[in-house]
């Protein structure tokens, strides 16, 4: 069955960015490669990649690979192959997104109802680098880590070419967490077991958007959303399970 998983920040380090928000959208090949075109995918990453900024010792890259909006974007994969010549480690992808949330243009209640699920395996221990075309919420490349965690392995970091304002900083400092905690203690734990990993585990932006909620009742809807969205996710399991069982039984 489908579900998220996360892992406890620890010192996982900040995201490593190539440039802005501003000036991938403004490359002139960008729409093209968010829509799935592979070769001006590679001409947004050629003209705006600066290697030396990537600096950790890994074994393999791990990109985001998944449909946005039934499109799918090129970009990630392209940083991942331009980077792959760079550092000489290959790139793995047999890890892709199994559930489609569309988080273009979406607002953060969205976001955070809409976590990325991932399927496929990656051998254990080996270290890898996620790789991702933005980070907003920071949700997809939580997932993705927690994902290749619960396989034993070790991601090390991760780098996109940009990234929305305060999205570097993945873990939410401790005095946010608590005060979160403080204002909705029994709510934020349940959102959190909707959406299918540890309260602690929530990105930074995330808390800061859930820190802002005004009133107990608002908070309480989106948890009531989170809880049709886990059934609804479960519902679907279970009948694409059913539905591959009878295939290999005919």
């Amino acid at each position: 069955m489908s579900r998220v998983y996360r892992a406890p920040w620890k010192d996982f380090p900040d995201v490593v960015v190539q440039t802005t928000i501003a000036k991938l959208k403004a490359h002139r090949d960008y729409a093209n490669a968010k829509a799935g075109d592979p070769e001006s995918g590679i001409r947004v990453v050629s003209d705006l990649l600066k290697p030396g900024k990537v600096k950790f010792k890994i074994d393999a890259i791990v990109p985001v690979l998944q449909f946005d909006a039934n499109k799918r974007n090129s970009i990630p994969i392209s940083y991942a192959a331009l980077l792959s010549q760079e550092l000489q480690v290959p790139v793995l992808g047999e890890v892709k997104q199994s559930n489609q949330v569309s988080h273009t243009g979406a607002d953060a209640a969205s976001r955070i109802l809409g976590q990325p699920m991932f399927d496929g395996k990656v051998e254990a221990g080996i270290r890898v680098l996620v790789v991702d075309d933005v980070v907003t919420y920071g949700s997809t490349i939580a997932n993705l880590r927690g994902w290749l965690e619960h396989q034993g392995v070790i991601v090390v970091g991760s780098t996109t070419l940009a990234a929305a304002f305060g999205a570097t900083k993945l873990a939410p400092p401790d005095e946010i967490m608590e005060r979160l905690f403080s204002r909705f203690p029994t709510e934020v734990k349940q959102l959190a077991d909707n959406l299918g990993f540890d309260s602690r585990n929530f990105t930074n932006r995330e808390v800061r958007y859930l820190e802002e909620i005004k009133t107990l009742d608002k908070f309480q809807l989106l948890v009531e959303a989170s809880a049709k969205i886990r059934d609804l996710t479960r519902s679907l399991s279970l009948e694409n399970e059913a539905q591959q069982s009878w295939e290999q039984e005919r």
